[in-house]
């Protein structure tokens, strides 16, 4: 019999509603934000190796999905606190987006948690998910030898199509990940029954990790499921947490964020599923031999150059908030946000630089 299996829907979006963006963009008194870079890395990591990387996952190597990865480029964020001399975690974000961007608001909450912010540029939906998979592992691979990583503090995080994409390699790859936090998309390694849609089914996208991989993706790692409470993919993600409770996963929460849809959850949310990610996980060894600091950090006197905080800060009005946020949803072809945005943004401050950018912005995406 052949069962009928139910289509997987990713929408691209990404971005707050327009209401809540502008309540946290009003916001007074803030810490200035270190805006991220764009970098480049050089080094593949021996796991982002097609052949070995697709048979941890169950997929059939794609070639033509493979890249040069000094092509490629990141963007890097690195906490102002940052120098070099105590370990700091890593969050790994794979966009839906051809942008590694995310809310400007979350950033604070990762320098709180002293984690480094790093997603690959041009890994959108519209890149090979085996692409997309071995960028955010050459992320990893880089960043430990470039900085000071607290190896059992690694998270990979993505939204939508890069939830998705987070639900199947942070399972995959435990001796990598320390964990993942899949934003409104999650993927499952087996057939899932969907419960609003009797006799159909969600389909296996990955393959579980067997021995000891999977004995430590199951009892210390942590997984955090994040959905809206009218999230097209709402149903899927509860499956997916109640398939994770079934099979023995012994750290997965789930939030449902109250009237939100497929969106990017703002500041309060993102920050509650951020806390359930990072906590300790019980009767976890640390990590015995952690990845040695780069060879600048030896002195602990003296940071690296490369750490110091940036001449020139992201700026802190909120005509510029709002300038960047709708160019955000432009990146993410999210037009009517974009206008909506980019129309306050010229109406609220008249007189100045960003409403002067901002109609220009505008009239370029006129009839989009």
């Amino acid at each position: 019999m052949i069962r009928r299996r139910i289509s997987i829907v990713i929408v691209l979006l990404t971005g707050l509603t327009a209401g809540t963006a502008a309540a946290q963009e009003g916001r007074l008194g803030m810490p200035p934000i270190r805006p991220p870079n764009v970098v480049t890395f050089n080094e593949r990591s021996p796991d982002s190796a097609f052949p070995k990387m697709c048979k941890r996952l169950g997929w059939e190597p794609r070639q033509h999905a493979d890249y040069d990865l000094a092509r490629e480029s990141f963007r890097l964020r690195l906490p102002i606190s940052y120098t070099g001399r105590q370990p700091y975690g890593l969050f790994v974000w794979i966009s839906p987006g051809n942008q590694a961007l995310v809310n400007p608001t979350w950033y604070p909450i990762l320098d709180r948690n002293k984690l480094i912010f790093v997603g690959a540029e041009n890994a959108g939906n519209e890149r090979d998910p085996q692409a997309r998979a071995g960028l955010a592992i050459d992320a990893v691979h880089n960043m430990k030898a470039k900085y000071n990583i607290d190896a059992d503090r690694v998270f990979l995080s993505g939204l939508s199509g890069g939830g998705r994409m987070t639900s199947m390699v942070a399972v995959a790859f435990p001796d990598i990940f320390s964990g993942g936090y899949p934003i409104i998309g999650c993927n499952f390694y087996r057939d899932l029954p969907a419960a609003d849609n009797p006799g159909q089914f969600w389909p296996r996208s990955f393959t579980l990790p067997s021995g000891k991989l999977e004995t430590d993706v199951k009892r210390f790692r942590r997984f955090v499921l994040l959905t809206g409470e009218t999230d097209i993919n709402g149903p899927q993600m509860k499956a997916c947490f109640e398939a994770y409770k079934k099979d023995g996963f012994q750290n997965v929460a789930f939030f449902e964020v109250p009237k939100m849809g497929h969106d990017m959850p703002n500041a309060e949310w993102f920050e509650k599923g951020l806390l359930a990610l990072i906590e300790p996980v019980a009767g976890k060894k640390p990590t015995t031999q952690p990845a040695t600091p780069p060879a600048t950090d030896v002195k602990p006197t003296k940071p690296p150059t490369e750490t110091k905080p940036p001449k020139v800060e992201e700026p802190a009005d909120p005509a510029q908030a709002a300038l960047r946020l709708a160019k955000l949803y432009v990146d993410n072809k999210m037009y009517p946000k974009a206008r909506e945005k980019l129309q306050t943004v010229i109406d609220v401050y008249p007189d100045s630089p960003a409403a002067a950018e901002a109609k220009k912005l505008l009239k370029q995406i006129e009839g989009k």
